[in-house]
Protein backbone atom coordinates (compact mmCIF):
# COMPACT_ATOMS: atom_id res chain seq x y z
CA UNK A 1 0.00 0.00 0.00
CA UNK A 2 1.29 3.47 -0.90
CA UNK A 3 2.32 5.53 2.10
CA UNK A 4 -0.12 8.32 1.24
CA UNK A 5 -3.07 6.04 1.90
CA UNK A 6 -4.87 5.62 5.18
CA UNK A 7 -4.17 2.43 7.09
CA UNK A 8 -5.70 1.48 10.38
CA UNK A 9 -2.65 -0.13 11.95
CA UNK A 10 -5.07 -2.26 13.97
CA UNK A 11 -8.28 -4.13 13.13
CA UNK A 12 -11.20 -1.74 13.20
CA UNK A 13 -14.28 -2.09 10.96
CA UNK A 14 -15.18 1.58 11.44
CA UNK A 15 -12.10 3.09 9.86
CA UNK A 16 -12.54 5.27 6.77
CA UNK A 17 -9.97 4.70 4.03
CA UNK A 18 -9.03 7.29 1.40
CA UNK A 19 -6.00 9.14 0.08
CA UNK A 20 -4.51 11.61 2.56
CA UNK A 21 -4.70 14.75 0.41
CA UNK A 22 -8.23 13.91 -0.74
CA UNK A 23 -9.37 13.60 2.87
CA UNK A 24 -8.12 17.05 3.90
CA UNK A 25 -8.50 18.69 0.50
CA UNK A 26 -4.89 19.78 0.14
CA UNK A 27 -1.33 18.67 1.00
CA UNK A 28 -0.25 19.05 4.61
CA UNK A 29 2.63 17.87 6.77
CA UNK A 30 0.94 14.51 7.53
CA UNK A 31 1.66 11.25 5.74
CA UNK A 32 -1.31 9.14 6.88
CA UNK A 33 -4.81 9.67 8.27
CA UNK A 34 -6.99 7.38 10.37
CA UNK A 35 -10.65 8.33 10.70
CA UNK A 36 -12.70 6.25 13.15
CA UNK A 37 -16.40 6.34 13.91
CA UNK A 38 -15.59 5.78 17.58
CA UNK A 39 -12.57 5.42 19.84
CA UNK A 40 -12.07 5.47 23.58
CA UNK A 41 -9.52 8.27 23.09
CA UNK A 42 -7.48 9.28 20.05
CA UNK A 43 -4.43 9.77 22.29
CA UNK A 44 -4.89 6.36 23.93
CA UNK A 45 -5.21 4.74 20.50
CA UNK A 46 -2.04 6.49 19.35
CA UNK A 47 -0.09 5.33 22.40
CA UNK A 48 -1.24 1.75 21.78
CA UNK A 49 0.04 1.91 18.20
CA UNK A 50 3.40 3.20 19.44
CA UNK A 51 3.66 0.35 21.92
CA UNK A 52 2.43 -2.45 19.65
CA UNK A 53 3.97 -1.62 16.27
CA UNK A 54 6.61 1.13 16.50
CA UNK A 55 8.58 -0.03 13.45
CA UNK A 56 5.56 -0.13 11.12
CA UNK A 57 4.24 3.12 12.57
CA UNK A 58 7.52 4.86 11.83
CA UNK A 59 6.79 4.71 8.10
CA UNK A 60 3.39 6.35 8.59
CA UNK A 61 4.20 9.40 10.67
CA UNK A 62 3.33 12.20 10.87
CA UNK A 63 0.01 10.41 11.39
CA UNK A 64 -3.32 12.08 12.09
CA UNK A 65 -5.95 10.10 14.02
CA UNK A 66 -9.53 11.43 14.15
CA UNK A 67 -12.67 10.08 15.82
CA UNK A 68 -16.28 11.17 15.43
CA UNK A 69 -16.94 10.04 19.01
CA UNK A 70 -14.76 9.44 22.05
CA UNK A 71 -16.06 7.29 24.90
CA UNK A 72 -13.17 8.12 27.26
CA UNK A 73 -11.66 11.39 26.06
CA UNK A 74 -8.82 12.63 28.25
CA UNK A 75 -7.58 16.08 29.20
CA UNK A 76 -4.59 17.24 31.20
CA UNK A 77 -4.06 16.24 34.83
CA UNK A 78 -6.32 13.20 34.55
CA UNK A 79 -9.43 15.17 33.63
CA UNK A 80 -12.04 13.81 31.25
CA UNK A 81 -12.82 15.57 27.95
CA UNK A 82 -16.39 15.81 26.67
CA UNK A 83 -16.57 15.23 22.90
CA UNK A 84 -19.93 16.53 21.72
CA UNK A 85 -21.43 15.51 18.35
CA UNK A 86 -19.90 17.56 15.53
CA UNK A 87 -16.73 18.53 17.41
CA UNK A 88 -13.16 17.61 16.50
CA UNK A 89 -11.28 14.90 18.40
CA UNK A 90 -7.86 14.18 16.94
CA UNK A 91 -4.27 13.27 17.71
CA UNK A 92 -1.17 14.02 15.69
CA UNK A 93 1.56 11.39 16.07
CA UNK A 94 5.12 12.46 15.25
CA UNK A 95 8.67 11.33 15.82
CA UNK A 96 10.94 14.02 17.20
CA UNK A 97 13.40 13.85 14.34
CA UNK A 98 14.00 15.44 10.93
CA UNK A 99 10.96 14.96 8.66
CA UNK A 100 10.10 16.30 5.17
CA UNK A 101 7.16 18.75 5.05
CA UNK A 102 5.52 19.87 1.76
CA UNK A 103 6.23 23.52 1.07
CA UNK A 104 8.64 23.75 3.98
CA UNK A 105 11.41 21.24 3.32
CA UNK A 106 13.29 19.32 5.99
CA UNK A 107 11.86 20.03 9.42
CA UNK A 108 13.72 19.21 12.64
CA UNK A 109 10.99 18.46 15.17
CA UNK A 110 13.54 18.11 17.96
CA UNK A 111 13.56 21.92 18.10
CA UNK A 112 9.85 21.95 18.97
CA UNK A 113 10.00 19.32 21.73
CA UNK A 114 9.58 21.68 24.69
CA UNK A 115 6.75 23.69 23.09
CA UNK A 116 4.65 21.12 21.26
CA UNK A 117 1.45 22.01 23.10
CA UNK A 118 2.01 25.74 22.93
CA UNK A 119 2.77 25.63 19.21
CA UNK A 120 -0.35 23.52 18.58
CA UNK A 121 -2.48 26.06 20.45
CA UNK A 122 -0.99 29.02 18.59
CA UNK A 123 -1.52 27.29 15.22
CA UNK A 124 -5.13 26.55 16.11
CA UNK A 125 -5.82 30.15 17.15
CA UNK A 126 -4.35 31.31 13.84
CA UNK A 127 -6.44 28.76 11.93
CA UNK A 128 -9.69 29.86 13.60
CA UNK A 129 -9.08 33.50 12.71
CA UNK A 130 -8.16 32.60 9.11
CA UNK A 131 -10.96 30.13 8.42
CA UNK A 132 -13.70 32.19 10.10
CA UNK A 133 -14.45 34.74 7.33
CA UNK A 134 -14.99 31.89 4.87
CA UNK A 135 -17.28 30.11 7.32
CA UNK A 136 -19.40 33.21 7.80
CA UNK A 137 -19.60 33.84 4.06
CA UNK A 138 -20.81 30.27 3.50
CA UNK A 139 -23.64 30.81 5.98
CA UNK A 140 -24.63 34.30 4.93
CA UNK A 141 -25.46 36.25 1.80
CA UNK A 142 -23.64 39.24 3.24
CA UNK A 143 -19.90 39.81 2.73
CA UNK A 144 -17.79 38.23 5.45
CA UNK A 145 -16.38 40.52 8.10
CA UNK A 146 -13.79 39.73 10.73
CA UNK A 147 -15.74 38.10 13.53
CA UNK A 148 -12.81 36.84 15.58
CA UNK A 149 -9.68 38.81 16.42
CA UNK A 150 -6.55 37.80 18.27
CA UNK A 151 -6.47 38.95 21.90
CA UNK A 152 -5.06 42.47 22.06
CA UNK A 153 -5.80 43.33 18.42
CA UNK A 154 -8.04 46.23 17.44
CA UNK A 155 -10.53 46.11 14.59
CA UNK A 156 -9.61 48.32 11.65
CA UNK A 157 -13.11 49.75 11.63
CA UNK A 158 -15.70 50.50 14.27
CA UNK A 159 -18.46 48.42 12.70
CA UNK A 160 -19.65 45.39 14.65
CA UNK A 161 -19.37 42.06 12.87
CA UNK A 162 -22.66 40.58 11.70
CA UNK A 163 -24.16 37.43 10.22
CA UNK A 164 -27.28 37.31 8.08
CA UNK A 165 -30.33 37.59 10.33
CA UNK A 166 -28.24 37.99 13.49
CA UNK A 167 -27.88 40.99 15.73
CA UNK A 168 -24.74 43.09 15.36
CA UNK A 169 -22.09 42.05 17.88
CA UNK A 170 -18.55 43.08 18.72
CA UNK A 171 -15.80 40.73 17.52
CA UNK A 172 -14.85 37.78 19.66
CA UNK A 173 -11.34 37.74 21.09
CA UNK A 174 -9.28 34.56 20.53
CA UNK A 175 -6.55 33.93 23.08
CA UNK A 176 -4.18 31.34 24.52
CA UNK A 177 -4.63 30.33 28.14
CA UNK A 178 -1.36 28.91 29.40
CA UNK A 179 -0.19 26.25 28.98
CA UNK A 180 -2.02 25.37 25.77
CA UNK A 181 -5.78 25.98 25.77
CA UNK A 182 -7.63 28.16 23.24
CA UNK A 183 -10.23 30.53 24.70
CA UNK A 184 -12.74 32.90 23.15
CA UNK A 185 -14.15 35.67 25.35
CA UNK A 186 -13.34 33.81 28.53
CA UNK A 187 -14.68 30.40 27.49
CA UNK A 188 -12.74 27.36 26.35
CA UNK A 189 -13.09 26.22 22.74
CA UNK A 190 -10.15 23.81 22.56
CA UNK A 191 -7.89 21.80 24.82
CA UNK A 192 -4.58 20.14 24.03
CA UNK A 193 -2.94 17.11 25.64
CA UNK A 194 0.67 16.28 24.73
CA UNK A 195 2.04 12.87 25.70
CA UNK A 196 5.60 11.68 25.07
CA UNK A 197 6.69 8.06 24.64
CA UNK A 198 10.24 6.78 24.57
CA UNK A 199 12.48 7.07 22.79
CA UNK A 200 11.35 9.89 20.49
CA UNK A 201 7.56 9.72 20.01
CA UNK A 202 5.10 12.52 20.66
CA UNK A 203 1.30 12.49 20.57
CA UNK A 204 -0.46 15.86 20.34
CA UNK A 205 -4.13 15.48 21.13
CA UNK A 206 -6.69 18.19 20.35
CA UNK A 207 -10.32 18.52 21.28
CA UNK A 208 -11.94 21.42 19.40
CA UNK A 209 -15.52 22.55 20.03
CA UNK A 210 -16.58 23.36 16.50
CA UNK A 211 -20.18 22.26 15.87
CA UNK A 212 -21.23 20.72 19.20
CA UNK A 213 -24.14 22.22 21.15
CA UNK A 214 -23.50 22.79 24.83
CA UNK A 215 -27.09 22.27 25.89
CA UNK A 216 -26.14 18.59 25.45
CA UNK A 217 -23.02 18.90 27.62
CA UNK A 218 -22.71 18.14 31.35
CA UNK A 219 -23.68 21.21 33.45
CA UNK A 220 -20.14 21.84 34.69
CA UNK A 221 -18.89 21.90 31.09
CA UNK A 222 -21.59 24.35 29.98
CA UNK A 223 -20.29 26.94 32.46
CA UNK A 224 -16.73 27.09 31.14
CA UNK A 225 -16.85 26.15 27.45
CA UNK A 226 -18.46 27.17 24.17
CA UNK A 227 -18.34 26.17 20.51
CA UNK A 228 -17.60 27.98 17.26
CA UNK A 229 -21.09 27.13 16.00
CA UNK A 230 -22.76 28.66 19.04
CA UNK A 231 -20.64 31.80 18.70
CA UNK A 232 -21.21 32.35 14.98
CA UNK A 233 -24.49 30.65 14.21
CA UNK A 234 -23.03 28.71 11.28
CA UNK A 235 -21.78 25.15 10.84
CA UNK A 236 -18.02 24.94 10.45
CA UNK A 237 -16.14 22.72 8.00
CA UNK A 238 -14.08 20.52 10.32
CA UNK A 239 -11.77 19.25 7.59
CA UNK A 240 -10.99 22.77 6.41
CA UNK A 241 -10.13 23.83 9.95
CA UNK A 242 -7.96 20.74 10.53
CA UNK A 243 -6.08 21.23 7.25
CA UNK A 244 -5.51 24.92 8.01
CA UNK A 245 -4.26 24.01 11.50
CA UNK A 246 -1.78 21.55 10.02
CA UNK A 247 -0.52 24.16 7.56
CA UNK A 248 -0.03 26.73 10.32
CA UNK A 249 1.64 24.17 12.58
CA UNK A 250 4.12 23.10 9.91
CA UNK A 251 5.13 26.69 9.20
CA UNK A 252 5.43 27.47 12.90
CA UNK A 253 7.61 24.42 13.52
CA UNK A 254 9.81 25.50 10.61
CA UNK A 255 10.17 28.95 12.20
CA UNK A 256 11.07 27.31 15.51
CA UNK A 257 14.10 25.64 13.92
CA UNK A 258 15.44 29.17 13.41
CA UNK A 259 13.90 30.86 16.46
CA UNK A 260 13.11 28.27 19.18
CA UNK A 261 10.95 30.78 21.05
CA UNK A 262 8.70 31.63 18.09
CA UNK A 263 5.62 29.82 19.45
CA UNK A 264 6.06 31.30 22.93
CA UNK A 265 6.43 34.80 21.50
CA UNK A 266 3.11 34.50 19.67
CA UNK A 267 1.44 32.88 22.66
CA UNK A 268 2.60 35.78 24.84
CA UNK A 269 1.00 38.25 22.44
CA UNK A 270 -2.28 36.33 22.68
CA UNK A 271 -1.96 35.37 26.34
CA UNK A 272 -5.26 35.42 28.25
CA UNK A 273 -5.11 37.04 31.68
CA UNK A 274 -2.04 39.28 31.55
CA UNK A 275 -2.27 41.65 34.50
CA UNK A 276 -4.80 39.48 36.31
CA UNK A 277 -4.42 37.61 39.60
CA UNK A 278 -3.59 33.95 38.99
CA UNK A 279 -3.42 30.86 41.16
CA UNK A 280 -1.31 28.20 39.49
CA UNK A 281 -0.82 24.64 40.67
CA UNK A 282 2.59 23.26 39.76
CA UNK A 283 3.21 19.87 41.27
CA UNK A 284 2.37 20.10 44.97
CA UNK A 285 2.81 23.87 45.03
CA UNK A 286 0.24 26.61 44.47
CA UNK A 287 1.72 29.89 43.23
CA UNK A 288 -0.30 33.09 43.59
CA UNK A 289 0.45 36.36 41.87
CA UNK A 290 -0.15 38.56 38.83
CA UNK A 291 0.23 37.04 35.37
CA UNK A 292 2.97 38.78 33.40
CA UNK A 293 2.70 36.71 30.26
CA UNK A 294 4.66 33.86 28.72
CA UNK A 295 8.46 33.74 28.55
CA UNK A 296 10.38 32.84 25.34
CA UNK A 297 11.00 29.35 26.77
CA UNK A 298 7.24 28.79 27.22
CA UNK A 299 7.12 29.31 30.99
CA UNK A 300 4.30 31.28 32.61
CA UNK A 301 5.53 34.43 34.36
CA UNK A 302 3.94 35.13 37.74
CA UNK A 303 4.79 38.24 39.78
CA UNK A 304 4.45 37.33 43.44
CA UNK A 305 3.12 39.80 46.04
CA UNK A 306 6.65 40.56 47.26
CA UNK A 307 7.63 41.59 43.74
CA UNK A 308 9.69 38.69 42.43
CA UNK A 309 8.96 36.94 39.12
CA UNK A 310 8.45 33.18 39.22
CA UNK A 311 8.72 31.06 36.05
CA UNK A 312 6.26 28.16 35.98
CA UNK A 313 7.21 25.48 33.46
CA UNK A 314 4.40 23.01 34.08
CA UNK A 315 1.05 23.11 35.83
CA UNK A 316 -2.40 24.59 35.33
CA UNK A 317 -4.25 27.77 36.24
CA UNK A 318 -6.83 27.18 38.97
Amino acid sequence: MHDSEIRSGAPNPNITCSVRDEYLGRPTLIRNVEHHDELDSTNSHALRLIKIEPLELGSRVPLLILADRQTAGRGRDGRTWWTGPGSIAMSLVVKLEVVPVPGVGQLDLRCARSQLGLSAAVALAMAIVEVEPHQLASGSAAPAERFFVITGEERKDDKPATTDGALSRPPFSVGIKWPNDVYINGKKVAGILVELAEPDWAVIGLGVNTNCLFREAPPEVQLRATSLRELTGVVWDNRDLVATWLEKLGKLWAEMTIRPGAAAELANRWCVGIGEEFRVRSGNQVITGVCRGIAPDGALLIEEPQGGIVKVFSGHVL
